[in-house]
C-alpha cells in the first residue's frame, strides 16, 4: 500500500501485490504496458480508453454482480483533471485521471483496482487504476483513477 495513502480524501489510492508465482499468460489474460517515453508526460485526455471490472453492472434495482463473475469492459472518453474537478473539487489531484460518465457508461462499484487503458499502435498501456466515481456508475458522473504516471517510481521500486 502506498505509504501516502489518505481514506478521507481519496490520495495516494495505489497498491501493489505479490503473486507466488508468475501469472501464465493466454489469449484471455495479456499484460499492459507502463507508460514510457513521451507517454510519461502526457495527459491522455481526449482519447478512448477502456475500463474493465468485476463490478456491479447497474445502479438501483439493476445493480447486480456480473453473472458467473465474468470480465466486463467499457470504453470511456479521458477528460482533463480541470474538468473532473467540477465535479470532485477537494479530490482531484495531479495523482488522478478521469473519464466522462457521458452516455451512462461508467466504472461501477466492485471495479475498485481495475485496469484503465490506453490503445496505441496494438499496445495496451496502463494508465489508470479504478480508485472513485459519484453516486452511480448509470448516472452520467465521471470516474477517477490512480494516474499510473504519477505513480511510476511507486510501482517501480514495488516490483
Amino acid at each position: 500500500m502506498h505509504a501516502g495513502w489518505t481514506t478521507s480524501t481519496i490520495r495516494n489510492d495505489i497498491a501493489m501485490i505479490r503473486l507466488p508465482q508468475a501469472v501464465q499468460f493466454s489469449n484471455t489474460i495479456s499484460p499492459a504496458a507502463l507508460p514510457s517515453g513521451s507517454e510519461i508526460f502526457e495527459s491522455f485526455a481526449g482519447e478512448s480508453a477502456v475500463a474493465s471490472g468485476f463490478g456491479f453492472l447497474g445502479d438501483g434495482s439493476d445493480a447486480v454482480i456480473s453473472p458467473n463473475q465474468f470480465l466486463s469492459a467499457v470504453t470511456l472518453p479521458v477528460m482533463t483533471n480541470e474538468n473532473c474537478r467540477l465535479f470532485f473539487p477537494n479530490h482531484v489531484v495531479d495523482g488522478n485521471i478521469c473519464t466522462s460518465g457521458a452516455g451512462s457508461k461508467n466504472v461501477c462499484r466492485g471495479d475498485s483496482g481495475g485496469p484503465l487503458v490506453v490503445n496505441r499502435n496494438n499496445k495496451r498501456i496502463l494508465v489508470g487504476i479504478t480508485s472513485f466515481g459519484a453516486r452511480g456508475c448509470t448516472w452520467g458522473f465521471p470516474a477517477a483513477f490512480a494516474r499510473v504516471t504519477y505513480f511510476l517510481d511507486f510501482i517501480n521500486n514495488n516490483m
